[in-house]
């Protein structure tokens, strides 16, 4: 009986073994991938911001030709441009490091609400990403790689807390508005006391931010017929996140314990990615990629500052490329893009205008007065409207922006490759949205690269790359009303007004290798 049993139920065991084996050898090798992902990510520390927060393009090649590499992939790395690239590449390794050296400053002028003005560089001025590719041909149709690679960042540090600084002297003079309307001595012990609370509360030393991302794209490509190729690509997601200096916003805040100097945050999400690219002639072909909204975990730390309690996923984008080949040795890339920034909360929701940031350290200061004068403990926030953490919370009122690539490549000899590009990016960033934006100044919009490409052998091949993003820069003034003259300086005939502005320029280094099998 006993033996009866085993011989019936070792086919239900050898399956279980055999299952079992196999969903543990693809989970370590998950496990696997994003270890090795993320040893990657905590390498680098990066300041990207070419497309907005997005790197231009992905791999040395790519790079060298301004970004354009829908229907022009040329290595593994680059299959984060169009996964339908894989069938166009020999199976083999490439691995790449950039170095970034940005210049980015800012300045807050409040002398229009009887404050200062305040100028101050970011520090950090050099960041280095690198970035890995892999395929592999398994079959004459399908191809398999992953590609680990630095998706975007920012990365501000002032030395001057610019908001702190420059809002200081009008918050101390509004304080004397908000009591005196409130029926508080000015000047008197309850009011120097919610003012200093306020002042000091605020103050949290340096201002600044750290957003760096990085994707895992495991792929794979099949070739429908010799003109037609189609891709997938699963995208994983890393990022992490810290904010320094923001205490002066508290008010604004659904949770402002969790607004600002919270550390590092960490989170993780997934999307997709298809393309495609067909051969229309002997010397043209097009690509067309779309990439879905990388849907990310909560910065539970940042629930706070960041829209729908410190969401940030990685917006979603499409593009459409065309590779020419007018002659043997020459090849030109042309690629347009879109970025659809204003799909992501956090980013796309527009920041307070005049009356509603003065208006928010009103309440702020009312709340506390009240709260001195009861002795009861009355949150800060009470009654502030857009609050940082909700889903309708203010953003950095980002736009979506259209992205466009012109680069060429031609064969020098029988080993050299030169290549140059040109990149045009629209600006993110309105003028009426430049005040959260001193923190991001993601403004850059034209870009130069070269390369060159030298052939070490038949199998393996070195790239040095260098694009620089010409400054640019973005100003904005914001007025408050009549309405919010009155209520604050006593008088509606008392213009009260402050400007922001932010600049950035960008040089960018690549040394890439790549190794055929």
């Amino acid at each position: 009986m006993i033996l009866r049993g085993l011989k019936t139920l070792r086919p239900k065991l050898i399956f279980g073994l055999v299952y079992s084996s196999l969903c543990n050898v693809l989970c370590s090798s998950l496990c696997n991938v994003l270890y090795i992902g993320l040893v990657l990510w905590s390498l680098c520390s990066q300041s990207m911001a070419t497309v907005g927060y997005f790197q231009l393009g992905h791999g040395g090649r790519s790079n060298a030709m301004a970004g354009a590499s829908i229907a022009f992939v040329q290595d593994s790395i680059a299959i984060a441009m169009n996964p339908a690239g894989l069938s166009f590449l020999e199976s083999g390794l490439d691995l790449s490091v950039m170095g970034f050296a940005p210049q980015r400053g800012a300045s807050l002028d409040t002398t229009g609400i009887f404050g200062s003005k305040v100028t101050a560089e970011s520090e950090n001025p050099f960041f280095l990403a690198p970035n890995i590719g892999w395929a592999w041909h398994i079959s004459s149709k399908f191809a398999v790689g992953v590609s680990l690679y630095s998706s975007g960042g920012m990365n501000t540090e002032y030395e001057k807390n610019l908001y702190h600084e420059a809002f200081a002297g009008p918050t101390a003079l509004f304080s004397a508005a908000v009591a005196s309307t409130n029926g508080f001595e000015v000047g008197g012990e309850e009011h120097e006391f919610v003012k200093s609370s306020f002042l000091n509360a605020s103050n949290t030393g340096t201002l600044g931010v750290n957003l760096e991302q990085a994707v895992i794209a495991p792929s794979v490509s099949y070739q429908m017929n010799p003109a037609w190729q189609v891709g997938g690509s699963l995208l994983i997601g890393v990022q992490r996140f810290s904010a320094t200096g923001l205490g002066d916003f508290v008010s604004f805040s659904n949770s402002p314990l969790q607004l600002s100097d919270r550390g590092p945050d960490y989170a993780m999400g997934f999307g997709v990615r298809v393309g495609t690219m067909y051969q229309v002639a002997k010397w043209a072909r097009l690509g067309v990629v779309a990439s879905s909204k990388i849907a990310m975990s909560r910065f539970e730390k940042y629930s706070g500052l960041f829209a729908n309690k410190g969401n940030f996923d990685v917006p979603a984008h499409f593009g459409f490329g065309l590779a020419l080949n007018p002659m043997k040795k020459l090849t030109f890339a042309l690629d347009i893009s879109h970025i659809l920034y204003e799909g992501v909360n956090s980013v796309g929701n527009k920041g307070p205008n005049a009356d509603q940031l003065l208006s928010g350290f009103q309440t702020a200061l009312e709340n506390g007065l009240k709260a001195q004068r009861s002795q009861t403990k009355i949150p800060v926030n009470y009654g502030a409207t857009s609050a940082l953490g909700r889903s309708d919370g203010y953003g950095f009122g980002w736009n979506n922006i259209w992205v466009f690539k012109l680069g060429a490549q031609y064969q020098l000899s029988d080993v050299v490759q030169l290549m140059a590009g040109y990149a045009y990016g629209q600006d993110p960033v309105a003028d009426d949205q430049a005040l959260f934006n001193l923190i991001a100044p993601a403004v850059v919009q034209h870009h130069l690269s070269a390369g060159l490409s030298y052939d070490l052998n038949t199998k393996k091949s070195l790239n040095l790359t260098y694009m620089k993003a010409l400054k640019a820069e973005v100003n904005g003034t914001f007025q408050a009303s009549p309405e919010a003259s009155e209520r604050l300086a006593g008088s509606a005939d008392i213009p009260l007004s402050y400007q922001a502005e932010a600049w950035m320029s960008q040089d960018v280094f690549e040394l890439s290798y790549q190794h055929k099998f």
